[in-house]
């Protein structure tokens, strides 16, 4: 587990991009197996991304 904000957020960026990448995916996608698999995964990196949230949340930036 990360335990630097910086790594921490940019672990958030890839996630929130690959969601975003895979919202794209859904809207386009007809295939109902398809729609499952994808929304699937969404929920998992979302699942992944609030935890780092937490993650972030907890730690007490210091030296600004």
């Amino acid at each position: 587990m990360k335990n630097n904000a910086y790594e921490i957020m940019k672990e958030m960026w890839a996630i929130d991009e690959e969601i975003q990448k895979l919202t794209s995916d859904l809207k386009k996608t007809a295939q109902i197996t398809e729609r499952e698999v994808l929304e699937r995964r969404i929920d998992s990196l979302y699942a992944e991304f609030l935890k780092y949230k937490h993650l972030l949340q907890d730690i007490q930036v210091t030296g600004l």
